[in-house]
């Protein structure tokens, strides 16, 4: 088992060697109009939700530790305009949902399907609300992750950067800071469907080009204004 596991890791930092070195079409660029393209992408982004009603998918988050896969979350993400979210767990907490507002400071768990009216409310800091990598719930919105790369547009001009696309999908490799506002800045990569303008996968590194986390987005239902 031992012996498994540590085949498994080599693996697996293989797999993010590559991934992070991957060549992408237009990494000759310089930092500067590599990010700029980045930031043309992420203002694209920006102006597509803003024609969003609400949009449901199935999200797929791992968490890793020191490097090593950790912690995995399956859930369906439904998200209105009003500012609602609502996150239902397949894995590790099967028919848990969770339900916030956008600018609460509380959520609401619903911890039986066969009894939706036993719920309760906990502070979106609330340890056990928060991801393993510290995210808390207004952290997980696809708004906020658009904003915050927007937010961190100059610093992606500066910083080294890749960009690439073709008829299907832009990808990109950028350092912003930290997803949860801690100091140490952080490497992102970001794939986007050009076909609706969201994310299929966003992947976030730290300055040792660890993996801290990964989520993908699949099986989209978008409704538009």
């Amino acid at each position: 088992m031992e012996a498994y596991s540590v085949i498994q890791y080599r693996v697996l930092v293989i797999l993010v060697t590559v991934l992070s070195a991957a060549p992408c079409g237009q990494s000759s660029l310089s930092a500067e109009t590599s990010g700029s393209h980045i930031v043309a992408a992420v203002q694209k982004m920006a102006a597509t939700l803003e024609t969003v009603e609400e949009f449901r998918c199935d999200t797929d988050i791992l968490y890793y530790r020191h490097g090593k896969a950790d912690k995995r979350f399956i859930f369906t993400l439904h998200a209105g305009t009003q500012g609602s979210v609502s996150l239902t767990f397949s894995r590790p907490y099967p028919g848990v949902k969770v339900v916030y507002h956008q600018g609460d400071d509380k959520l609401m768990i619903k911890p039986f399907q066969f009894l939706p009216i036993v719920t309760f409310r906990l502070s979106i800091d609330n340890p056990l609300v928060t991801s393993p990598s510290g995210q808390r719930i207004d952290h997980c919105t696809l708004e906020y992750l658009i904003q915050f790369l927007h937010a961190n547009g100059e610093l992606i001009t500066k910083r080294a950067s890749e960009y690439c696309e073709d008829e299907e999908r832009i990808e990109f490799m950028c350092w912003a800071k930290d997803y949860t506002n801690a100091k140490e800045l952080n490497r992102y990569r970001v794939v986007v469907l050009k076909e609706n303008w969201f994310p299929i996968r966003v992947e976030r590194y730290n300055q040792h080009n660890l993996p801290i986390d990964s989520i993908s987005f699949k099986n989209y239902t978008i409704d538009f204004h």
